[in-house]
């Protein structure tokens, strides 16, 4: 395994923010190749997370990609539905995401945003 050298400001903030009894948001973001995945993936090894990476494709195909990940936890809604009819409802329903073993919180990492955004972002 590389050893991990640097990042201990992220890391510590990354941390602080998991360990907060309210429910958070970080945003990471820069330039490419600068180590914001990497640093993220170092952060998450002992807890489990649940990673979903953008891809180029259109609205609903990424909803769909997107719907498969969440209803892949068995959340009471597989029982009825194979995808999210909105990114709200898919959004809401990463609350019911069943935590495990002594993890706390759940670390949910979205990556490559900029890849389809405005499909999240945008309102109708």
């Amino acid at each position: 395994m590389m050893k991990f050298i640097g990042r201990e400001d992220e890391l510590s903030f990354l941390q602080e923010k998991y360990e907060s009894r309210r429910g958070e948001l970080v945003i990471v973001y820069g330039r490419r190749r600068i180590g914001k995945t990497e640093t993220i993936s170092h952060f998450c090894l002992d807890k489990n997370p649940v990673f979903f990476t953008c891809t180029q494709t259109d609205d609903r195909n990424q909803l769909r990609n997107f719907s498969r990940k969440i209803l892949s936890f068995n959340l009471p809604q597989s029982q009825y539905i194979t995808e999210f009819s909105s990114w709200e409802q898919a959004l809401l329903a990463m609350k019911d995401i069943p935590h495990s073993g002594q993890q706390k919180n759940l670390v949910f990492f979205l990556g490559r945003l900029h890849e389809r955004g405005e499909a999240i972002c945008r309102r109708k």
